[in-house]
Formats: structure tokens, sequence, C-alpha cells
């Protein structure tokens, strides 16, 4: 026989009231991210705080949860960051990506003996995670200073770095919607150290899609500055800007300060390219629809602008070619459209200083078409200040206290 319990209405209801009073007690609970700090005097059995720090990156990253931020004082750490031998801090969005950091007004320095890679992070649970302010030195690396592997890190960010003294790559993007702001790349291919053969040394290798890489300096790479490419796929809707590329592909005058190949609506935009070995920008055989606005190219020791023969649909507007040994700008693709670009003088402010802004009654003011993904200039002046776009990377009107520095004298690369 079945039993039918019966529960009174009043019992009923002070289960609900408390339900509800229980759900707007937990619904007001925060948890408050937490800062930890790592120093090199520090000890990893201390509490991690300002006054007591770990003394190792490891340990940091191990109490670290999504929203934390991590200080690393000043220092060199012969550490190494690798997500095949510890667990990376993560979050789910931008808005609680932990956050590794250099401490404000401090130099923290990775640098380790030996090692293959400086931060290593090939597993695909990798995401919304931050670096910034740190040195990350591979002099005596053996591959890339930065690898985001094959398995699909992504959404991951490099801020204010310094990559330098790669043995092989700078950085690999390999994932998807990773970021590279701000920083510098430079001496890429350290070949009297790790002998290698004289070219393939990039300073970013990407080969996934939807990356960023803006507002940064790129340099004294034995091989392509930036080389867009995947091995086997495509590598799409990858995005290069407002960038100083200078002294690229030392070792290989065939290479390029950018280079976008096997890829598909790639676009290279507000960036100032002089002094190159090798083409200033290269659209290869097996890229589609890459949009190259609104670049200075000068300087270079081949091609300014190059869009190979069996590239298609590229399209290459508002740019600056002068100055370069052979062909200013060279379109050979399917489809490809070349139109309000300037190969003759340009006027620049003053080229042998590596000031590339425009001076007045320069050709290149107001000469321009308007380009939906082109709001502002290099130095963040929108545009356009006249009746119409400028050509070249700068819009005459705005700030000039923003140029390219000079690069320093005196540096070799083997």
């Amino acid at each position: 026989m079945a039993i039918h319990r019966r529960v009174k209405t009043s019992h009923v209801h002070r289960f609900l009231l408390g339900l509800s009073i229980l759900s707007v007690f937990i619904g007001t609970i925060s948890v408050e991210a937490a800062t930890y700090y790592v120093a090199t005097n520090g000890s990893d059995s201390g509490s991690g705080t300002q006054a007591q720090p770990f003394r190792s990156i490891a340990k940091g990253l191990s109490a670290m949860a999504a929203g934390d931020t991590l200080y690393i004082r000043g220092g060199t750490y012969n550490e190494k960051i690798n997500s095949n031998a510890q667990t990376i801090p993560v979050g789910t969005s931008w808005t609680n990506a932990p956050v590794i950091s250099g401490y404000p007004g401090e130099t923290a320095i990775l640098a380790v003996g030996g090692a293959s890679e400086l931060i290593n992070l090939p597993h695909a649970y990798i995401q919304y995670v931050s670096f910034e302010n740190l040195v990350l030195d591979g002099l005596t690396t053996t591959n890339n200073v930065i690898s985001l592997g094959s398995s699909g890190a992504h959404h991951v960010r490099f801020k204010n770095c310094e990559v330098r003294n790669a043995g092989h790559i700078g950085v690999f993007f390999h994932g998807s919607f990773n970021i590279f702001t701000g920083g510098k790349v430079h001496h890429v291919g350290n070949v009297s150290v790790f002998p290698r053969p004289s070219n393939r040394h990039y300073g970013f290798y990407v080969g996934g899609s939807d990356n960023l890489i803006e507002n940064a300096q790129i340099h004294h790479t034995n091989d392509y500055g930036i080389h867009n490419y995947h091995g086997t796929g495509i590598s799409s809707r990858n995005v290069y800007r407002n960038l100083t590329m200078y002294a690229t592909s030392l070792l290989y005058d065939a290479g390029a300060a950018i280079i976008a190949s096997r890829s598909d609506s790639v676009l290279i935009y507000n960036n100032v390219l002089y002094g190159n070995t090798g083409h200033g920008i290269l659209t290869g055989s097996l890229a589609s629809n890459t949009r190259v606005y609104n670049n200075t190219v000068y300087g270079g020791s081949q091609t300014g602008i190059y869009v190979e023969p069996g590239a298609t649909g590229t399209d290459v507007r508002n740019n600056i070619a002068y100055g370069n040994a052979s062909t200013q700008i060279l379109g050979l693709g399917v489809g490809t459209v070349l139109t309000n670009n300037l190969i003759t003088n340009p006027r620049f402010v003053n080229p042998t200083a590596f000031d590339f802004n425009l001076q007045s009654g320069s050709p290149a003011i107001d000469a321009g078409v308007t380009l939906g993904p082109v709001q502002v200039d290099f130095k963040s002046t929108p545009r356009p200040q006249g009746a119409a776009y400028d050509i070249g990377a700068y819009e005459s009107g705005g700030s000039t206290d923003t140029t390219p520095p000079n690069p320093p004298r005196n540096v070799a690369l083997q």
C-alpha cells in the first residue's frame, strides 16, 4: 500500500522563506582578488605579501587564482614558466584575468641557462592570463622565448614586455586571440651561440588566427620580423598595426619585415618600416584578402610592398613606399587593388633622423581614401585631420611627439 505524506503549508512557506533569505545572503558574498609578491631575497615559506615575498615565481603562480596579481620585484630570475611542469592560473574573461607583472618602476628579468623556452604554454586550458612589464632574455635559450603551442592556448596577453636574444623565434603564436601590445622584440637569432641555418629566426611566427600585435618595436632579426604562416592550414584575420620595424631579415635578403602567406584576411596598417633588409611588406603566393593600409615603408634593400603572383584579392591603399632599393610597390597577384599610394618624395620631416611625419606641402596630405579599419594614425591622431586621409602612417596636423626611435649603433647580429 502506497504511503502519502502531507506537508503542512506553513512548513513549506517557512522552508521557502529560508531558501530566499539564504540566497540573498549568498548573493552578497564577494571574494576580493589577491596580490602576491616575489623577490630575489624572499622565501617560498613566506606568505607572499610585500613584506614576506615568495622567492620563486613558481611558488607565486601556485598561489594564484582568477583575478589575482603576482608582482615580481626587480632582479634576475633563473626560472621559466612552463605549463608542462606547473599549472598556470587562468581567468574566464579579461575582467578576471590573472596578471603576472614586473613590479612598477623595477626591472624583472627571466633568464634561464639551457632552457628551450622561457614561457611555454602549449595547453588548451590556458586562457585569459596577462604577462606584463617583464624582460624575457633568451640569450642562453635554445628555441623560442615565448611559445603558445599548437594545442591552442588562447586569449593570452603580453603587455609592455621586452623579448630579446632569442635562439630561434622571439614569439610563437600558434593559438588564437592572443595579444602582444607595447614592448619590444629584438636581437633574434643567436647563431654564434646555437649554430643554425643563417635564416629562419623570426621576431614573431604567427600560425594561429585572430591574433593582434600592436604598438611595439621589432628590430634586429636574422629573418622575417613577422612571419604570418600556417604550415598545413590557413592563418586568418591577424592584425599588425602601429609597429616600428627596422633591421629585420639581416641574414636573409629575400625575406621581409612582415610577410602574410598561407593566410586569409590579414590586416596590416599604420606601421613604420625603415632600413630593413629584404622587402618591407610581402604578400605571399598563398595569401588571400590581405589588406595593407596607411603604412610608411622607407629605405629597405628590396621592394617596399610586394604582392607575389599567387596572392589573391590583396588591397593596397594609402601607403608611402619611398627610397627602397628596388621597386617601391609591385603588385603581381590576382585581383590586386593598388590605389592612393605614394612612391615619389613624400617630404618627410627628417628621414635621416627617422622622423617620418609629413612636412607642410607634402603630396601625401589629404591624398588618401577613407578606410574603415584605420580610424587613427600611428600616434593615435584621429583621421582625417584635413579634407581627406593622409597617405602613410602619420596624419598631419596632430601631435608629433611620438616618432620612431633611433636604432642602436655598432650592434652586430651574427
